[in-house]
């Protein structure tokens, strides 16, 4: 027996078609069902790779007692949270409204037929335990509540969309957020790091690449090198896959020991940037490692042979007897290990693993930690044979979808790293992912969001801000000219499609259908905020195309939330190097000429222009007309640089640019 999400691509709602769950998808149909029967509706949002959405979905959606209460009194919907993000922001905001606490996965929404919550809850069990009230309890008081009750939810509800309503930035009259502020955050930052373990805060612990990427933006300051520390130790940790790359979204403990075993494309992604910023200040090879082994499990695991990147890999998987378990095939068991290595070895594995005392993961079994300085021909051949035992393990289902937001952040990420550490092939990876985008997912001016068969998802600010972000990271890589003509297009509809008369950016598309609330986020989550991401990727724009019209339209973003981000800082990191780069210098420097003398060039520019500042290379006349766009200039090979849309005459000689750069004197 199947129900209506067999007919679904998503991976996530597919898990859930032999459910004896009556579920239908968010659609139209879904709620004119709901009004014709009176019922209210139970919405359940999770994600592919979830542990907890796999856990709830064991418990009560393949139990037939719960099944029988939910199909005879809720209309139930089940939701991809990575398809609808739009969706999932305004449950999550309402539950914390309700519950004072951040919500998270599987979310459990009781809502009206007009999508009005009445109550909301995160992981719900069978029978009442862990202080949670049990499905079988909760469903029917839920649904008498419904019944007799419909003024006082009405009045809640009212209540609810006017506090999300409210919750929306306000554009006050504050003075510009300035740079001793940025800076005074920055020190708060570093001085709130977990110098012992690394990272921020306590249990549960996430890489917070956000806030790192803050911190090291004046990356050339010594003082950052406790910053490169913790962030070593972050790498070092269990959060790191030291078998075969990539990083897990978070650990359960505030140590790094064992993380929530899924593997999200956009934690590598941001690592890979963040990493590739330690390591070009550091040159510290631990930092080098950690990349080429993410990109290499990347290329093995996530990728697909037209180019795009996969979303997820699944934290669960079968264990050795069948039985679906968290971390099943990353952990492994003490005898395991016995029958890998002889006892001599075993000894020597201790010295690159910690392996010593009761196991970490539930007292049973090993999660791999690296220790600090392992790097031998031994630890290379002993990782070999644990890889090569791994493969006979169940590997966890890979969720293949296409998230375009993610994959630009993959793309920006590799053509970054590529582009500072002079990998060529890093550099077309991400090349080729942004092809793929505007191949087959740009059409009539508009970005879809996902990839999948037979659906269509308008693209999502996050979606037109990242590709964006991603084209101007490719321009500085080499410089193609269709690069250059999306980016303008992509900064237009940014404009056009998502800017708020106040001025900062709306989630969703004007032309989105209703919802219970339409959001403007600023706040950095486990991606950057799509606010802070299109107004610096604007910002850089206008910087190339000297478009003072673009750069209009970030500071009137910047004002509108200018208020709302100095209230609360800390949620802002992203936000406040929006707020930085408007406020400082910027410099863009364009160099004509062939490839042999433009690589002449760059290597006279001191390394952190590449971190801080736009450089862009043209090696035909075509390109340089392309961007200055007057094909009556006169062009000369040699470089240009300009200063917040103001352009020195052009450098002839390398010691010109090092003296308009201010690095050295004639």
């Amino acid at each position: 027996m199947t129900n209506e999400l067999h007919r679904e691509s998503s991976l996530y709602l597919r898990q859930h078609q032999n459910n004896p769950v009556n579920w239908l998808p968010w659609t139209k149909n879904a709620f004119e069902r709901a009004n014709h029967e009176h019922k209210p509706i139970f919405l359940s949002i999770g994600y592919s790779s979830c542990h907890w959405c796999h856990v709830m979905a064991h418990e009560c959606f393949e139990d037939d007692d719960v099944a029988k209460l939910l199909n005879k009194d809720f209309i139930c919907i089940k939701l991809d949270k990575e398809e609808r993000p739009d969706i999932d922001h305004i449950y999550q905001k309402a539950h914390y409204i309700f519950a004072q606490r951040p919500g998270g996965w599987p979310l459990s929404v009781f809502m009206t037929p007009n999508q009005e919550p009445f109550y909301i809850a995160t992981f719900l069990p069978k029978f009442s335990k862990y202080n949670l009230p049990g499905m079988i309890e909760l469903l029917p008081r839920i649904a008498e509540l419904y019944k007799s009750e419909k003024q006082i939810i009405e009045k809640q509800s009212d209540q609810i969309r006017s506090l999300l309503v409210q919750l929306n930035p306000k554009k006050d009259e504050e003075e510009l957020i300035n740079l001793n502020f940025i800076h005074s955050i920055r020190d708060s930052f570093i001085k709130n790091l977990d110098h012992k373990n690394g990272g921020f805060g306590g249990a549960p612990k996430f890489p917070n690449e956000s806030n790192f990427n803050f911190i090291l933006k004046n990356f050339q300051s010594n003082s950052h090198s406790k910053v490169f520390d913790s962030i070593k130790k972050i790498i070092n940790s269990g959060l790191f896959d030291h078998l075969e790359g990539g990083f897990f979204r978070y650990c359960v403990d505030e140590k790094w020991t064992i993380p929530h075993y899924e593997k999200m494309l956009y934690n590598s992604a941001q690592m890979v940037g963040l990493l590739t910023k330690c390591f070009a200040v550091t040159k510290n090879d631990i930092f080098y490692q950690k990349i080429f082994e993410t990109i290499n499990w990347l290329k093995k695991d996530m990728t697909d042979s037209h180019g795009y990147f996969f979303s997820s890999i699944d934290a669960d998987s079968k264990n050795l007897d069948g039985v679906l378990e968290e971390g099943a095939y990353y952990n492994l068991s003490s005898k395991e290990l016995e029958e890998i290595f002889h006892p001599h070895e075993l000894n020597e594995l201790r010295k690159y693993f910690f392996l010593e005392g009761e196991p970490n993961y539930e007292g049973e079994k090993w999660h791999l930690i690296r220790q600090e300085n392992s790097e031998s021909e031994k630890f290379h051949d002993y990782k070999i044979r644990l890889a090569d035992h791994r493969k006979s393990k169940t590997k966890p289902e890979i969720d293949k979808k296409m998230i375009v937001s993610w994959n630009a952040l993959m793309s920006k990420a590799l053509i970054f790293s590529g582009r500072i550490l002079n990998d060529e092939n890093w550099v077309n990876l991400g090349q080729k992912n942004l092809d793929f985008i505007f191949r087959y997912m740009f059409a009539d001016n508009k970005l879809t969001s996902i990839y999948e068969k037979n659906k269509k998802i308008n693209g999502y600010l996050d979606d037109y801000a990242f590709v964006l972000d991603a084209l101007i990271e490719s321009m500085q890589a080499n410089f193609r000219e269709e690069d250059y003509v999306y980016a303008c297009n992509i900064g237009g509809l940014l404009i056009e499609k998502f800017q708020s008369n106040e001025g900062a950016f709306f989630f969703t598309e004007h032309m989105h259908e209703n919802l219970f609330n339409r959001e403007i986020i600023t706040e950095d989550n486990a991606t950057p905020s799509g606010n802070a991401v299109a107004i610096n990727a604007l910002q850089k724009l206008s910087q190339i195309s000297r478009s003072a019209k673009l750069n209009d339209q970030a500071y009137r973003a910047l004002d509108h939330l200018n208020g709302h981000v100095r209230k609360n800082p800390f949620s802002h990191p992203s936000m406040l190097l929006a707020y930085e780069y408007f406020l400082s210098k910027r410099t863009t420097i364009f160099i004509y000429g062939d490839k042999e003398s433009t690589k002449i060039w760059l290597k006279e520019i001191p390394e952190y222009m590449f971190l801080d500042h736009l450089v862009i290379t043209f090696n035909t006349k075509e390109q340089f007309r392309k961007v200055f766009n007057d094909q009556n200039i006169t062009i000369e090979k040699g470089a240009y640089v300009c200063e917040n849309q103001t352009c020195y005459p052009p450098c002839k000689k390398i010691d010109e640019l090092l003296e308009i750069l201010s690095f050295k004197e004639i």
